[in-house]
């Protein structure tokens, strides 16, 4: 079954900031920026460190909120936690409102080729691509029943270990190639 967007979520912008976004290692608020959401739905910080402010945002992200780069590239992925955050207006949120949809599938259909392609039909041009709210709302979606639903999330889970492993091993062969060669 097709559903638009707006049947199943909130969808509103990140924190509209005043100016540059700035670190403050004590920062009481995380900050997830674009470069944090990859296009494998993960939220990574191990390169940079999450960026901390002082600034309570108005709308803090809620465990099970998924963010989703509207700019440039398409990329989703679902906040989990208690730790108080928030994401710059250059991300938008979607809180999902129906019981029937999971937010690590919507994730999910929203980095994988076909929902990409999907939304590449969506797709405003400017100098650098992007999706506004309101036609991400209107955007359709299959949704299957709940239990497949998981069946795919776990499925998803299971591909993101095996890709780290391999990662890891990769990094160990490389390694022991670079100490014989010394």
């Amino acid at each position: 079954m097709l559903k638009k967007i707006k049947e199943l979520c909130k969808v509103r912008l990140g924190h509209s900031f005043r100016s540059r976004i700035i670190n403050e290692p004590e920062g009481i608020t995380g900050v997830i920026l674009p470069r944090d959401i990859t296009q494998d739905g993960r939220l990574d910080f191990a390169t940079t460190g999450i960026v901390r402010t002082n600034i309570e945002p108005q709308h803090p992200l809620k465990s099970g909120d998924v963010v989703f780069v509207n700019k440039g590239r398409f990329s989703a992925a679902v906040f989990e936690g208690d730790e108080l955050c928030t994401v710059p207006s250059s991300v938008l949120v979607l809180s999902v409102i129906d019981e029937q949809v999971l937010p690590e599938y919507l994730a999910i259909y929203i980095n994988s080729d076909v929902g990409q392609k999907s939304l590449g039909k969506m797709v405003e041009c400017s100098t650098v691509p992007f999706l506004s709210r309101q036609n991400l709302m209107q955007w359709q979606v299959p949704i299957p029943e709940l239990r497949k639903q998981s069946t795919l999330v776990a499925f998803n889970n299971a591909m993101r270990q095996i890709r780290q492993k391999q990662a890891r091993k990769n990094e160990l062969l490389i390694h022991l190639l670079n100490s014989e060669l010394e």
